[in-house]
């Protein structure tokens, strides 16, 4: 025999440790499998995420961030040459035309090779227009229309006079058309003849070189001072919104990933925290029998350390090898070697901290058993004299169970505060989930009803917004004879009107600005500033004294006009309004307020609706939209109806619950995936525990089990013992979920509600997920009391008899 003192201890660790590993090939497959389960999660997190900042970056790599309007398309040369600019890329300063045909928008503009390979599209077929009758239009558009996607195609538009009616397809773009809204893009040949005579309104794409790794802050002021350089001010400089919320976005979800990886972490540790636990109480006396025959408690150290590391070396890798590949099966365009190789060892170097905490606390257990308690201990809790309140207790397998549930109170706790966290974490999910109506979100879009109905003029690059918008009220679609049309076809009810104007305003400090600065002015009425008397937050309210002096209110909860006018709402303040002559009118800011009313969503300035034609006197219907409820029991075909009415008048546009809410259920659904798969893993790592909770416990108990069956216990007994014993667990689970988790997703539904991210939110208990979640804790009680059972039979009581001797 060897001895501890006389042969090379590191050898003597490693054979133990390979001893016990084989000895407990059970308890050692829950443990490499959770660890596995955690680096693959956090490996398949951080390359969803990290990837798809990847892919987003792959998509904006040499996408334009801001647009500035010139005057000339020599200019672009000047820019070309300068360093600090990667490309810069010849467009117009705002969309040629917009054409509306039937549900679907057509977008007409104009980009140079520069520019469209910097827009967000790209051609499947041809090229870009060159000749006055070519266009380059989305193949998309084309098949939805009935037409034949092919170069070569003829389309007739309606882009205006002293231009072509009719036009040859010579490019096939890839749009998908998102919200109905497709782009089309005209030669510069056609420019020239619209514009004729008239300087074209050109404007330069441009993207900085280097820009790569900068802060949204600090690219916006880099790209002022560039352009500072060129004489081009903020005014003349439109950030690209997509290409700034987009790394916005990804901040918060980089947040997301890190507050995800953290709790799977918490998981993860609590399992094999437990599983250790477990095996280390239930091989207390071979722990005893080694301190025995001398080793140290140092050593007892490096001997479970060295088990943990043995496993982790073998699941570690295998987690994140699985990670990778569902990684790259999920997000294929995200995959970049030098993402993954990083995310590879953080996730070990993560995985080997979370293995080495999580054996922190049974490793001393091990190390402070001596000879002498390993000879008494038990991996039951110690009852204190004053707990026995009965010298005899009636044996049954309901008391057994019992007894047998509670004899290790912290492996229990352990296993129930995961299966509880898994509970209340995914009666929160699910609750906040299905308490989402895609319904009522689109309700909040669409003003608090199912339709809505508004101006929307086309645009005409010789003219300016305002008279267009302002010809177009003063011939108004939206006119009593069109709401009685609406009535008779689909039986309109609920009926809101908004009562607008557009016009140019200038606020204190910008009041030489030679450029348009357009902003809607809605007419509120007598009625409704008397009810709204509490939305106030300085100044008046009264009707007549806002009429008398000419008195605005201004709503900038939102700080718009803090942020793109610089102007900061103050009482007493006086604003310029340019009326339909052209001339400025003062008006005097007599209140600021904030109105939660859904109605007026997206307005800031307000006025009472006597005041409007103050502003606006040769526009006598100040409609501007209708929003309004059917009393059709089907809703489509309202839908129909409407589009079909409004189709006859491209200077309108609708906006429905139908298509809304189809949209807004796809997104829902989407996240439904994500969060559900998130709860599953972990969910994964409490079924693992509650598995080697009720394995190891059986295993430990193989002596007791065959005293039992020695003085009569039948196995029908046996089995029912087992069974009640496992929904012991399922049963405590069940009341923590069904109490804390549906307490917390009710206050989640609340939390939402109020912040109203997801619109008005129902709560509604999470029926499928729940049963899901208890059905699966079933089967593993089940298959537990099936499988203990069935070994126990196939064991003679001589065998019993035999170990307890």
């Amino acid at each position: 025999m060897v001895s501890l003192f006389m042969a090379s201890t590191n050898k003597i660790i490693n054979r133990l440790a390979d001893s016990s590993i084989r000895a407990d090939r059970r308890r050692n497959v829950f443990i490499m499998t959770t660890i596995a389960l955690a680096s693959c999660l956090i490996m398949v997190l951080a390359l969803l995420v990290y990837g798809g900042t990847y892919q987003i970056n792959q998509f904006y790599r040499g996408r334009f961030q801001a647009v500035v309007s010139i005057a000339e398309p020599e200019q672009i040369a000047a820019l070309t040459e300068d360093e600090n600019i990667e490309r810069a890329g010849l467009t117009l300063a705002m969309r040629f035309k917009s054409l509306q045909t039937g549900k679907e928008r057509l977008n007409v503009t104009y980009y140079d090779e520069t520019a469209f390979r910097m827009s967000s599209f790209e051609l499947i077929q041809g090229r870009l227009p060159e000749a006055e009758t070519e266009i380059a239009i989305p193949s998309s558009y084309l098949e939805k229309k009935g037409i034949e996607a092919v170069l070569g195609q003829t389309i007739s538009l309606d882009l205006g006079q002293n231009v072509p009616s009719v036009y040859t397809v010579c490019g096939l773009i890839r749009d998908e058309g998102a919200d109905n809204t497709y782009e089309v893009l005209v030669s510069q040949a056609l420019l020239k003849s619209y514009f004729s005579g008239v300087k074209i309104p050109y404007a330069v794409m441009i993207r900085m070189a280097g820009s790569e790794d900068m802060e949204a802050d600090e690219l916006k002021q880099d790209i002022l001072v560039c352009m500072g350089k060129y004489g081009f001010d903020e005014a003349d400089i439109r950030f690209s919104s997509s290409y700034f919320i987009t790394y916005e976005n990804v901040s918060t979800d980089r947040a997301t990933t890190l507050g995800i990886g953290i709790l799977i972490m918490i998981a993860c540790s609590v399992v094999i925290y437990s599983l250790f636990y477990i095996s280390v109480t239930g091989k207390v006396k071979e722990y005893g029998r080694l301190r025995v025959v001398g080793i140290t408690q140092k050593q007892m150290k490096r001997l479970l350390q060295k088990e943990s590391r043995k496993m982790s070396l073998f699941s570690i890798p295998l987690g994140i090898v699985c990670g990778c590949i569902i990684g790259y099966l999920l997000l294929p365009g995200g995959w970049y070697w030098s993402n993954t190789v990083k995310f590879a060892v953080l996730t070990a170097f993560v995985m080997v901290i979370t293995v080495r905490l999580s054996i922190h606390r049974p490793v001393r257990i091990a190390m402070s058993v001596s000879p002498v308690e390993a000879a008494r201990i038990t991996t039951v809790d110690a009852v204190k004299p004053d707990d026995t309140k009965k010298l005899t207790k009636r044996l049954t397998p309901r008391s057994l169970a019992k007894i047998n549930f509670f004899r290790n109170r912290k492996r229990t706790v352990l296993t129930l505060f995961s299966l509880g966290f898994t509970g209340i974490l995914l009666m929160c999910a699910a609750a906040v989930m299905q308490s989402v109506n895609p319904e009522a979100m689109a309700h909040r879009n669409l003003k608090e009803r199912e339709f809505i109905v508004y101006l929307s003029p086309e645009e005409d690059m010789l003219t300016s917004w305002v008279s267009i918008y302002d010809r177009l009220q003063q011939n108004n679609p939206l006119s009593q004879d069109f709401i009685v049309k609406l009535t008779e076809e689909v039986q309109l009810r609920d009926l809101e009107s908004v009562q607008s104007c557009q016009a140019n305003l200038f606020f204190p400090g910008n009041d030489d600005v030679d450029y348009d600065n357009t902003w809607e002015i809605v007419g509120l009425s007598r009625e409704y500033l008397e009810s709204h008397q509490d939305a106030l937050l300085s100044g008046t309210l009264d009707y007549d004294e806002l009429v008398e002096n000419q008195g605005i209110i201004i709503d900038d909860d939102g700080d718009m006009l803090k942020t793109h006018e610089h102007y900061e709402a103050i009482v007493g303040d006086s604003v310029q309004i340019e009326n339909d002559e052209g001339k400025k009118v003062s008006f005097q800011v007599m209140a600021t307020a904030h109105w939660e009313d859904r109605l007026y969503g997206g307005c800031f300035i307000f006025v009472p609706e006597d005041l409007l034609p103050a502003i606006k006197a040769g526009t006598t219907n100040f409609s501007s939209l209708l929003a309004f409820n059917s009393d059709l029991e089907d809703i489509s075909q309202a839908d129909d109806i409407i589009y079909e009415i409004c189709g006859e008048n491209p200077d309108l546009e609708v906006g429905s619950i139908v298509e809304a809410s189809a949209a807004y259920e796809h997104d829902l659904k989407e996240y439904m995936k994500r969060i559900y798969a998130i709860v599953a893993f972990i969910g994964i790592f409490a079924l693992i525990n509650l598995s080697n909770t009720l394995m190891t416990g059986f295993v430990a108990r193989q002596q007791e089990l065959g005293m039992l069956r020695s003085i009569g216990l039948s196995n029908k007994q046996l089995a029912e013992m087992l069974r009640l014993e496992a929904f012991h667990y399922v049963l405590v689970t069940m009341v923590i979920t069904l109490t804390v988790g549906t307490a917390a997703g009710y206050l989640f539904c609340r939390i939402f509600n109020r912040v109203g991210v997801f619109g008005e939110m129902q709560y509604t208990f999470p029926l499928l997920p729940i049963l899901a979640f208890f059905a699966a804790l079933a089967v593993i009680a089940l298959g537990y009391s099936v499988l203990a059972v069935r070994y126990c039979e196939k064991r003679t009581l001589s065998e019993y008899v035999k170990e307890m001797a």
